[in-house]
């Protein structure tokens, strides 16, 4: 599934958020038992993988099989300001920088409404957080992380700029 087919489901929850300070496309996944990060966005991580515990065969989107044996240990996840950690396994991931499985959504007690193509995460205090997902027709105007790397690779220059709506005074 590439990312504008999951963004015209209504039964798939993706997005733009940061992990390891690195803008990612994300797929909250209830069908993954763990969570994954490509292995192309791994290597933006300031941080080495740590052997994992259990030796595992993922089955990827495609159908092949990969043998995974490292993990990156207590990722920062950023949504909506709010700081989460995650485990990711390396894996050869398609369209997507992240899935988000089962081995995050679980202990928070997170909800995927497919409906409105949110994810609730019960907080403190009887708080929810809702994450939109992106909807079919509205398309977030980030360059990710990856795509610019590669661009200044190949010797394209970048201008990094903030802007910032300011609200003008009338006279």
């Amino acid at each position: 599934m590439t990312v504008e087919e999951a963004r015209d489901d209504d039964e798939v929850i993706t997005g733009k958020f940061l992990v390891n300070n690195c803008y990612a496309t994300i797929l909250f996944d209830s069908g993954a038992d763990r969570s994954y990060a490509s292995t192309e966005l791994c290597t933006l991580f300031n941080k080495k993988p740590q052997a994992f515990d259990i030796k595992c065969l993922v089955e990827v989107a495609n159908g092949k099989l990969m043998k995974v044996d490292k993990v990156y240990k207590n990722c920062n996840l950023i949504l909506d300001d709010k700081l989460f950690k995650i485990d990711l396994l390396p894996v050869e991931l398609g369209s997507f920088d992240v899935v988000v499985g089962m081995d995050w959504l679980c202990p928070l007690r997170a909800a995927i409404m497919c409906y409105e193509k949110t994810v609730n995460v019960p907080l403190e205090y009887s708080e929810t957080l809702i994450i939109q997902g992106e909807k079919s027709g509205s398309k977030l105007n980030i360059i990710s992380c990856i795509k610019s790397r590669k661009y200044l690779m190949k010797g394209y220059q970048a201008i990094l700029a903030y802007v910032k709506e300011v609200e003008s005074e009338e006279k």
